[in-house]
């Protein structure tokens, strides 16, 4: 049997690494993303009254780990293929199959995570550790119990995170929800366990709190062992047999998450089934979609409120200044992804055929691609950018003049036109590559993140 499970962890891995050149354009928009939170931090860490245990050295370290590993602790990037198969009822040939389906899951999600890792993470570190880069470059760790307890840490967070996908993969056999399953889960991931702001620069009543639960012990402790934040040899043994418990526990939920589904699948008309359930719930899966659209946003928001409470002001820009750029920013972005979301998926029309019959119709062809995929639940977004805009109206009268409610208003319809400008460039750049550039990220995620800070601090 454990040949037999080292056999889909070979094929995946085989698979995946097959991807060098897609590799190397994830390491460079990596690097970019990495070099952009490490100066954003380290302008609060400087600047700012507030005050942390852990230094630049430290945090810049702990964002090249996080970088470099984030293919391995990333649930977003799982396997297309799993979820095709659970909605065409494809599945149902792996069930007549004398292996376990959890098993065949798990060594297929973790044999895709770790070529995805190697084929990022060392170009990546070694760019991270060059001497040019100074107080902000990639620390190499001497004490072998760090490194070594580091590397256990490690370990455990990888398969944490496979057990935790797992169950994310479970949840979506169970009820066919993949968008709003995916995205709550990989948002509940990314705030708690420190991948948008690092735990130390969060409140530590919340900090109090997340050591009850398993986030606390994902990358925030394998990464801080490794840059020597955590170094009391009895806290780091704690941690690492509370994170093994959490991966009995993770595996035990999945396990029985999957069995109990099994119970119930019907194969015959599974597909037909499944088309009907989604016209009927279609109200509150769109409900769904908003409302965790609407916290993805209330999450980066919050991660801004943290930092200005933790750090004070920054180069004398306020809280309530600041959430100006994060309304604009997300605002923007959002109405441009409701509106233009058929070109950031124009590959797929592209390469499974769409695109030659789109070409057949007698209408301009940006209307017929833009009008391909309208996602209204983006809205969730624009509801919280307009209610902080309003909050932040009533706070600051001063504002109610209309030569800067003019102003307010032409920043969005500014960022609007740059936003879609760069999707239209994206799209145009499928018909040279097939598959869109990963490294686009940087002008459309990477810019709406940067752009919620004042760009002169």
């Amino acid at each position: 049997m454990l040949k037999t499970n080292l056999a889909f962890f070979k094929l995946e891995f085989n698979q995946a690494i097959q991807y060098r050149a897609s590799a190397l354009v994830g390491v460079l928009t990596q690097i970019a993303w990495g070099l952009m939170y490490i100066f954003l931090y380290s302008s609060f860490m400087n600047n700012s009254a507030g005050s942390t245990n852990m230094t630049i050295e430290q945090m810049s370290t702990y964002i090249w780990l996080q970088q470099g590993f984030l293919m391995l602790i990333n649930i977003w990037r799982i396997d297309p293929k799993i979820f095709s198969d659970i909605k065409t009822g494809n599945v149902s040939m792996h069930l007549v199959r004398p292996i376990k389906l959890y098993k065949m899951w798990f060594y297929s999600v973790l044999g895709n995570k770790v070529a995805r890792t190697l084929l990022r993470c060392i170009p990546l570190l070694l760019f991270a550790s060059l001497p040019f880069l100074g107080s902000i470059r990639f620390a190499i760790q001497t004490d072998p119990f760090l490194v070594t307890t580091s590397l256990v840490s490690l370990v455990l967070t990888c398969l944490m995170n496979v057990a935790y996908t797992l169950i994310v993969i479970d949840l979506v056999f169970i009820t066919h929800d993949e968008t709003t399953i995916r995205q709550v889960f990989n948002i509940l991931l990314q705030f708690l366990s420190g991948l948008i702001i690092p735990l130390q620069f969060m409140p530590e009543w919340l900090v109090s709190i997340l050591k009850f639960t398993p986030f606390y012990y994902s990358t925030n402790l394998s990464f801080n062992i490794y840059n020597g934040y955590y170094n009391d040899p009895k806290e780091i043994l704690i941690g690492i047999g509370l994170q093994a418990l959490w991966l009995v526990i993770f595996l035990l939920i999945g396990n029985l998450l999957l069995k109990k589904k099994m119970k119930k699948v019907t194969l015959y008309f599974k597909y037909l089934g499944m088309m009907i359930k989604s016209q009927l719930e279609y109200r509150k899966t769109f409900i769904l979609l908003a409302c965790s659209q609407m916290f993805s946003s209330l999450t980066c928001l919050a991660a801004i409120y943290f930092m200005f409470d933790k750090f004070g002001n920054i180069n004398g820009y306020k809280f309530e200044e600041v959430i100006i750029c994060f309304i604009v920013s997300y605002f923007a972005f959002s109405i441009v992804e409701c509106l233009f979301r058929g070109l950031d998926k124009f590959e797929d029309i592209i390469s499974d055929g769409t695109f030659d019959r789109i070409l057949t119709r007698p209408r301009p062809i940006l209307f017929q691609v833009v009008s391909s995929r309208i996602e209204i639940s983006k809205i969730g977004r624009m509801i919280l950018s307009i209610v902080a805009l309003i909050a932040v109206l009533a706070n600051q009268p001063q504002l109610l003049q209309w030569d800067k409610l003019l102003t307010i208003f032409n920043m969005i319809f500014g960022t609007c036109i740059l936003y879609s400008s760069i999707f239209i460039v994206r799209a145009g750049i499928c018909f040279y590559t097939t598959q869109g550039l990963e490294i686009m990220n940087i002008f459309t995620d990477g810019v709406r993140d940067l752009t919620q800070y004042p760009l002169d601090i």
